[in-house]
């Protein structure tokens, strides 16, 4: 399984931001080199449980604030521009009041939780059930809470509740994921990720 990790963008009045992933320059994209971090000790591991080792309960959270930043980098990476994301003036005429998240922000945190976390690297993301129960707006923060519910021993799967609430306790996307862990214990570096300069398109 691989964290979503959103991509890039340039949008027109924004300042300079830092990000993770490519340098955008001049409304174009060109790689970064990764730079080489002067203390080692940041790098996170990242562990796995093994299949023969999950049991049913087994919880697990991944916590995120979302950002400006996001906003504009998801949109970029999935080339969903839909106003109500980005366009403060438009999306305020809604019945949201202001700029909401891309679903599929909120769904992407889920993959990572359920990379990261439970049952962690090494393993396949099969198949995901989501309902949108309330929009994710900037500056909410949400909590993926991941649960083991079902252990099918045959099949070497599990199947995840996978729900997510904000920060005053409401639900904002539930739903269950099917995943294949893997058999043997990982224990890997996260993998470095480069930096990302966000300019005016304009």
């Amino acid at each position: 399984m691989i964290c979503t990790l959103a991509v890039l963008v340039a949008v027109m009045a924004m300042v300079p931001l830092r990000f993770f992933s490519d340098l955008i320059t001049k409304g174009r994209v060109q790689s970064a080199p990764l730079a080489e971090s002067t203390e080692p000790n940041l790098m996170r591991k990242l562990e796995n449980i093994p299949f023969e080792q999950l049991t049913i309960g087994a919880k697990a959270s991944l916590t995120r604030t979302l950002t400006d930043e996001d906003l504009l980098l998801f949109a970029k990476v999935s080339g969903d521009t839909n106003p109500v994301h980005l366009d403060e003036a438009f999306a305020s005429t809604t019945q949201f009041a202001g700029r909401i998240a891309h679903g599929m922000w909120t769904a992407s945190l889920i993959s990572c939780a359920l990379a990261t976390r439970l049952p962690g690297p090494g393993g396949i993301y099969l198949g995901q059930e989501l309902k949108f129960m309330r929009p994710v707006k900037v500056g909410d923060t949400v909590t993926v809470e991941l649960e083991i519910v079902d252990i099918n021993q045959r099949r070497k799967r599990a199947t995840v509740a996978t729900n997510v609430v904000n920060q005053d306790g409401k639900t904002v996307v539930k739903g269950q994921a099917e995943v294949m862990p893997a058999i043997d214990k990982v224990v890997v570096d996260e993998y470095p990720l480069p930096e990302v300069l966000l300019r005016p398109a304009y």
